[in-house]
Order: structure tokens, then sequence, then C-alpha cells
């Protein structure tokens, strides 16, 4: 019900954090504000992270207004603001089934297989033509990235990227993982010149890279949980049948 203009237009504000948290302050002080320009449209009434809408690698923003008039009166809408001000090139991270089925894993979902899961991402190079490398840390759950803990990964080959505005799809199985555990990631992209394959060349010891990406540009977490065993899930099958055989023979004795 906030009013800038319009009567209980609404609004929704926008703060950046820090390493030290988010500064204290007003309205005033806010990084951005969205605003319905309608009186009683109730703007601010819900907001939630859109994930990455447009698949630019930047997270964007969902503004509900429960009220808001467009076409039929207090109809409501909701809003979908761009992380990125408009639509970039498409980066597109996502976490998929570790057994190479090609099917995406939402967050906090199960990679189908005990020691493995896969990430991709879209990959441009800035001189247009070029070659690209997909780099993936991956820590267990509550750890920082960075931590002696956590695992790093890159693909073997260097891929193309030719233009005019072309891109690649890298895909990297990150594997020899423990069963039944939550991890998180993210990626980023090495960049070499077109020629780095030719016989004699070699790539920078630190190639230029791109920065790190997350599912969902971090908007939610990007987390994926490998399976049990095959022989532990057929273990906990075994014991849960015995439960219930033994609460139905009970039933009957009773």
């Amino acid at each position: 019900r906030y009013d800038e203009g319009q009567s209980n237009e609404g609004a929704a504000f926008v703060f950046l954090g820090s390493a030290s948290g988010i500064a204290d302050g007003s309205p005033a002080s806010a990084h951005a504000r969205f605003e319905s320009d309608q009186a009683n449209a109730w703007m601010g009434t819900a907001v939630d992270g859109a994930g990455d809408v447009n698949g630019d690698g930047f997270a964007d923003v969902l503004v509900g207004a429960y009220k808001y008039d467009a076409g039929q009166t207090d109809e409501g809408a909701v809003f979908v603001f761009l992380g990125n001000g408009r639509t970039g090139r498409p980066v597109v991270a996502q976490q998929s089934r570790g057994d190479l089925t090609p099917l995406p894993v939402q967050p906090w979902g199960g990679s189908d297989a005990s020691d493995s899961f896969v990430v991709n991402l879209t990959a441009t190079h800035p001189n247009g033509r070029g070659r690209v490398k997909l780099e993936v840390e991956y820590c267990p759950a509550g750890v920082s990235f960075g931590d002696v803990s956590c695992g790093s990964q890159i693909s073997a080959a260097w891929l193309l990227v030719a233009p005019p505005g072309s891109s690649v799809q890298l895909d990297e199985q990150i594997t020899g993982l423990t069963a039944d555990t939550l991890y998180r990631w993210r990626a980023r992209v090495l960049r070499a010149p077109a020629t780095v394959t030719h016989a004699g060349v070699t790539s920078a010891p630190l190639p230029p890279h791109g920065p790190w990406r997350r599912v969902n540009a971090q908007s939610r977490e990007g987390d994926v949980r490998t399976v049990l065993l095959p022989e532990a899930a057929g273990s906990l099958m075994l014991l849960v049948g015995c439960v219930a055989l033994y609460g139905l023979n009970r039933r009957r004795s009773g």
C-alpha cells in the first residue's frame, strides 16, 4: 500500500547485499524501486526470485500486484523484471541427470545416479571465433566455494565457437561423488584462441574466463542430490517390505 504518486499503488524495493550484510536505511536508499503507477494496485503484495527467465545468467525478479487493472477491474498481475535489464546472450546454466540422459534436474532434485551429475552451460566467445572449455567447482551442501573439501573439473577438449553469433553447448559429467549426498556447484567458461588446438600451440596456464554461473542464477539453490547405491536402495526396499508384512501379520493375529 505504498504511496508514490498514486494512493496505495504499492512498490517493491531492492537492497543490495554485501559481505557484511544489508546496510541500514530507508526506501530512499534502495538500489531499485518497482512501482505500479496505478492507484490501489497494491504492488509488492508478493515478491520472489524468478530464477533466470531469459537464460542470460542473471537472476530475475517477480513482483505481484493483486489488484492491478489491465482490462478488468482488480484482476491482478505479476511482473517480471530482468536482472540484466535487457536480453543478453543466453547462458542457460542447468544440471541434468548423471546417467547422461539429457533430462534436467530441478534444484535439490535427484541426479538419478549414485556418484555423478552433469553440468550444462551455453558458451560464446567474446572474439566471435575461438575455443571454449567448461570449468566446474562442486562442494558438499553448506560448504563455501573454494574450501579444501570442494572438487573441481575442467572439460578435456577445446570446442570451437564460430561466428556469426554462434554458441556451443558445454556438458561436463561430474563423477566420483558420494551416494545419497547433496552438492552445490558453480561453472564458468574458459576461453582461448581458435588456434589453441594446432600442433605446437598451448593455452595459457590460467586462460581467460567468464564469470561463475549458478543454475537459476543463484536465485534459488542449485544443489543436486546423488541417489542411493542400487544395493542400498534394494536393502531399504526389502526392509520396508518386511516392516509392512510384520504389521499386516499383527493385524491379522489381533
